[in-house]
């Protein structure tokens, strides 16, 4: 009865945001409809021309695919032993890059090869590197909340404002229903991770939560904080070792808060701007291609650049006795095919959407999917609490998503 209440007040709320804003049309599209009379556009202008005039259904099937790849990549290695993680993540950006591979090969004769976009595959690397000491040192909520609401504000605000005047500015038709849609997003983010699970045994894991940070990595799973940092996407899975010794653990209790805080903001700064290189590319060139698709394996490589530079960099701190585990291999890398075909979904969103309204669809939308999981699959969602607060989490994560897109 409280959410259908709550989803009538959020109608009634969208309802009226969209009678005013028929009725005046948002600013940014009428300075690029008056910019489009003249005869000298900027590279900006022609670009922001384009972005109003195509149609977006393109952008909201890829955002389909994002949502549902970036919900459900961590079924491959959900009872998977995958050790501190590094090793892990390098299997995955393995998979990530090989799908990549195909999608360069299906580009055809406009392929090319971006080397700044690397750039953006190493911010969103580094990101996800940061995540296992901000479990370790804050804990998972506290970290979910700072760097998941970053990630969105970062993403949807280079995009709608610019990034220091490193990119175009990517206009809406209705600046108003954006910013409400941002903000629905910002909601269902936090309800998300109040959103208690199982495990298999039935023991309720009192800090367990369902959720998606940067690009969708889902499920995170956090039993105590002795091994905390063993659960998070980059191990995502059941864990069996107690090897939960971290660079962080000599630092006093004010210290690793001080540490978890700022890698959190980091983390999420991070993800929230992993594509600013591709947009800095085609302010800069004019001739630079408006598909985000063709970016994609640019990125990649650069994500597992990174990542091996990474795992180099821990076999040396580990003196060579890494943590390796055979039976990860295949589930990472498959797990690394399914979020590259999210993250190429996510190209084409921005291609046709715009950062500034695929950003807060699909950050917020694999939290559903993975929800959807926990509940009909692996049982781990329970109690009328718990479906409550799935409910109203749903339902601000739905209606961001809505809003959002009508202010195209």
């Amino acid at each position: 009865m409280v959410a259908l209440k709550l989803i009538l007040n959020i109608l009634c709320i969208i309802g009226c945001i969209l009678s005013y804003c028929q009725v005046t049309e948002g600013t940014d599209s009428d300075n690029v409809k008056g910019s489009n009379g003249s005869s000298n556009l900027t590279i900006c202008e022609e670009r922001q021309g384009k972005i109003l005039h195509l149609s977006p259904t393109a952008g909201y099937i890829g955002a389909f695919v994002a949502i549902l790849m970036f919900g459900s990549n961590f079924i491959p290695v959900k009872k998977i032993t995958t050790g501190d993680g590094v090793f892990f993540q390098w299997i995955v950006c393995s998979g990530i890059w090989t799908f990549g591979l195909f999608v360069h090969l299906y580009n055809g004769d406009e392929r090319k090869f971006y080397p700044l976009v690397m750039v953006g595959g190493a911010i969103w690397c580094t990101g996800n590197m940061c995540v296992v000491p901000v479990i370790k040192t804050i804990g998972l909520a506290m970290g979910l909340l700072i760097w998941g609401t970053l990630n969105l504000i970062a993403g949807w605000a280079t995009g709608r404002f610019g990034t220091f005047g490193l990119i175009c500015k990517q206009p809406v038709q209705h600046s108003a229903i954006n910013y409400v849609g941002v903000v629905l997003a910002m909601i269902s983010l936090g309800i998300f991770i109040f959103i208690k699970s199982e495990d298999s045994s039935g023991n309720i894991d009192s800090d367990n939560a369902i959720f998606n940070n940067d690009r969708g990595e889902i499920n995170v799973r956090q039993d105590d904080e002795s091994n905390d940092e063993e659960n998070v996407y980059l191990l995502a899975g059941d864990m069996h070792q107690n090897n939960d010794s971290s660079w962080v653990d000599h630092y006093s209790n004010n210290q690793k808060r001080f540490i978890g805080i700022f890698l959190s903001v980091m983390s999420g700064i991070l993800y929230g701007i992993a594509f600013v290189p591709v947009y800095v590319i085609q302010k800069n060139n004019a001739d630079a291609p408006d598909e985000g698709i063709q970016y994609a394996f640019s990125q990649f490589c650069g994500t597992l650049l990174a990542s091996t530079v990474y795992f180099l960099i821990y076999c040396l701190y580990k003196r060579n006795k890494p943590d390796i585990y055979s039976e990860a291999v295949a589930p990472g890398f498959i797990s690394g095919v399914l979020w590259a075909v999210g993250d190429v979904g996510w190209f084409v969103a921005n291609t046709y959407l715009s950062e500034s309204i695929s950003f807060p669809i699909v950050t917020t939308g694999p939290g559903i999917i993975a929800s959807i999981w926990g509940i009909f699959v692996f049982k781990e969602i329970t109690g009328w609490k718990n479906f409550l607060l799935l409910g109203v989490a749903i339902c601000f994560a739905v209606s961001g998503s809505v809003v959002t897109g009508f202010s195209k």
